[in-house]
C-alpha cells in the first residue's frame, strides 16, 4: 500500500502532532514523565544485544523528524546485554514475570500511554522508519489497528519457514482479504499501529 505521508509543504502526521514545544522536539520520555506520548512503542525483546540499538536509534529518529512525543518500552527477558544497551538509549525497559513473546507484550502493555502504540520485533526485521506511514493510516483513515508487510505484496525467499510461507500466511491473509477486504499483505506482520 503506498501511503502519502505529507509533503515538504504539509507535514506528516499533522492532525496526530501534538503543537507544543516538548513535542516539536520529538521528546523521548522516561516512566516518571508527567508528558503523555503520542506514541508508545514496544519491542519485546530476548537476546537482542545485536540489533535492539538499530530499531531504538530508527523509533527515536521518527520522533525527532516529525515532533512525536514518545516513549519506547522493551519488554526484555534477556541474560546478554539487551537491557543496558536499551537504557543507554533512553528506553523504558520492564521486565515480565514470566518467559515468552505473549508474555512480554502483555506485559509491556500495562506500561504503554500512548495514544497510538506501535509494536514490532527488534531482531531487524521492522524497519521502524515506516511507522509515520502506519500512524497516518491509522489517523486519516480512522482504523484502530494498521499492519506493516514484510512482504509488499509476495513472499521473499527465506523470509519464513516453508509452513507458514505455503500455507498458513497466505491462507489467512487471502481469508482477511476475502470476508473482511483487509488490504493486507502479510497477515502475521508482527509490525502493526494500534490506535488506543
Amino acid at each position: 500500500m503506498s501511503v502519502d505521508v505529507g509533503t515538504e509543504n504539509e507535514p506528516a502526521l499533522d492532525g496526530v502532532v501534538d503543537g507544543s514545544a516538548e513535542s516539536s522536539s520529538g521528546t523521548l520520555v522516561d516512566a516518571d514523565s508527567d508528558v503523555d506520548p503520542t506514541l508508545s512503542v514496544v519491542l519485546p525483546t530476548l537476546n537482542e544485544e545485536e540489533g535492539v540499538r538499530w530499531c531504538i536509534e530508527q523509533v527515536k529518529e521518527v520522533a525527532l523528524e516529525f515532533g512525536l512525543v514518545t516513549e519506547i518500552i522493551v519488554s526484555d527477558s534477556s541474560t546478554d546485554r539487551t537491557p543496558e544497551i536499551a537504557r543507554d538509549l533512553g528506553a523504558i525497559v520492564v521486565e515480565p514475570e514470566a518467559a515468552g513473546y505473549g508474555n512480554a507484550y502483555k506485559h509491556a502493555f500495562e506500561h504503554v500511554r500512548g495514544e497510538y502504540v506501535a509494536i514490532g520485533d527488534a531482531d531487524t526485521t521492522y524497519d521502524f522508519g515506516e511507522l509515520p506511514e502506519l500512524i497516518e493510516v491509522v489517523y486519516e483513515e480512522d482504523a484502530d489497528i494498521v499492519l506493516g508487510s514484510r512482504l509488499e505484496g509476495e513472499i521473499k525467499d527465506g523470509a519464513m519457514p516453508p509452513l507458514h510461507q505455503y500455507v498458513g500466511n497466505p491462507l489467512l491473509t487471502k481469508f482477511l482479504n476475502t470476508f473482511y477486504d483487509a488490504g493486507v499483505s502479510d497477515a502475521h506482520s508482527g509490525m502493526r499501529v494500534i490506535k488506543t
